[in-house]
């Protein structure tokens, strides 16, 4: 009997009281972390800031600084984390519904990454999900390894930033993508050739075709810094430790774990807390990634531990109040944003695309960052009642029901009235492993 065949009888989706619901309160506060650091690269203020046009007040600085200690790098870390735990739930799931779980899995990051190429090509270029799809694929291989394996490699990956930064520095390497230095007698070049940072900023005031090709242009240079950056270890390293987090089951019984994560989120927050102080010292005061010097080693080895440690802290300090019902009945308003975490984080491209560029109100390098970042918390803040209404009368997000009925290709209703409908050839439920494509 086929897969198809078998569907009616397999997908079913899990019972409200099989719901992680620790993992969907994660993902809507990892959205909400997400769109206040998206938000500084839609108003136009990172590449403002690197050609010395953006002015700040008092405010505004002591934003930006809390934005780069609390959030700048934390919150797509722990989506990365989620993606880990997301990974181990889904094939757990479907190995145990009798599905080609690995082969299923793979279907759903060609999907993704397919989502995430139309995201990137035609509306912006800091999109994560061609990472995670791409990443998604060496993950699995990881799948049912022994804890110390798992462990492992999530060390080394995590730490090859600051291997590699040692390397270069003792073979001599101070900077990779610098020009080669210059011949004192040549003739200098003209001040007027293509400067891509301009081209963005001037593309990005203007109409969709104008932000199509700054999108283009910007698209290379996120490549080159992800890359560059060894952000692709990093990313498949938090992989690798949620992987193991979801074979382990230390989301599922938080009483049982309780003491673990005491200690991680007073270690995490903590530690956390100082060495990404330090890192927005780093930030404001030296010149970043400062090539072949022990400052530049110094910055490497902060960030490269100060960013996980932090988003830890902040994952195992939720858990523990998702075990308080008063507190917890308030973070479970998180949990709507979380369920649909693919849709909201499309939708907040399109409201930011609106918002700032020339296309829509053009705010594009007219505000600050408080006012930006205001903007991104009003944005979120508007998710949260329109995700919670949206599931009301609906079964999944828009893109999350597009994603899952081509993962699946069987019918696959969307209205909960559908459904509930006897015999209706949508009535096709399909499982829900807990696992979101930014998660």
């Amino acid at each position: 009997m086929s897969q198809t065949a078998l569907a009616p009888h397999l997908h079913r989706p899990i019972a409200a009281g099989q719901r992680l619901h620790v993992l969907d309160v994660l993902r809507g506060f990892a959205l909400l972390g997400i769109v206040l650091a998206n938000v500084q690269y839609f108003a136009g203020l990172f590449f403002l800031e690197m050609v010395g046009a953006v002015a700040s007040s008092p405010l505004d600085e002591a934003v930006h600084v809390a934005i780069e200690v609390l959030v700048h790098g934390k919150f797509y870390s722990l989506f990365s984390l989620l993606f880990g735990i997301g990974c181990a739930l889904f094939l757990g799931r479907a190995e145990a519904k009798g599905l080609a779980a690995r082969p299923l899995f793979r279907r759903r990051l060609w999907i993704l990454l397919g989502i995430g190429g139309v995201h990137a090509l035609l509306l912006w270029a800091g999109d994560i999900l061609m990472i995670y799809a791409l990443l998604g694929f060496a993950l699995v291989p990881f799948y049912g390894r022994s804890s110390r394996t798992l462990l492992t490699w999530a060390t080394g990956l995590l730490a090859l930033p600051i291997v590699a930064y040692a390397v270069m520095w003792a073979a001599g390497i101070t900077d990779p993508l610098a020009p080669p230095p210059a011949d004192p007698g040549a003739a200098s070049a003209p001040e007027d050739g293509f400067n891509p940072i301009l081209f963005m900023i001037t593309g990005f005031q203007g109409g969709y075709l104008d932000v199509l090709g700054a999108n283009l242009v910007q698209l290379v240079g996120r490549w080159v810094d992800v890359i560059m950056s060894f952000r692709l270890p990093r990313v498949l390293g938090l992989f690798v430790l949620g992987l193991w987090v979801g074979q382990r089951g230390l989301l599922h019984d938080l009483e049982a774990h309780a003491g673990l994560l005491r200690r991680v989120a007073a270690w995490g927050l903590g530690l956390g807390l100082a060495l990404n102080g330090a890192m927005a010292y780093f930030v404001a005061d030296v010149a970043p990634f400062l090539p072949g010097s022990p400052l530049g080693m110094a910055e490497v080895v902060v960030g490269a531990v100060g960013v996980p440690v932090l988003m830890l802290g902040y994952t195992a300090g939720i858990a523990l109040l998702m075990r308080s019902g008063g507190v917890a009945r308030v973070l479970m308003r998180l949990a709507p944003v979380g369920r649909m975490a693919l849709t909201n984080y499309l939708l907040q491209t399109v409201i930011c695309m609106v918002l700032f560029y020339g296309l829509g109100f053009g705010l594009y390098g007219q505000v600050g960052t408080a006012a930006a970042t205001a903007i991104g918390l009003a944005i979120f803040v508007v998710q949260v009642p329109l995700s919670q209404w949206w599931l009301g009368r609906y079964r999944f997000g828009p893109a999350e029901w597009v994603w899952r009925r081509l993962t699946y290709r069987v019918p696959l209703a969307l209205r909960h009235a559908d459904a509930a409908v006897p015999g209706s050839p949508h009535e096709t439920s399909l499982p829900t492993p807990a696992h979101s494509p930014t998660s």
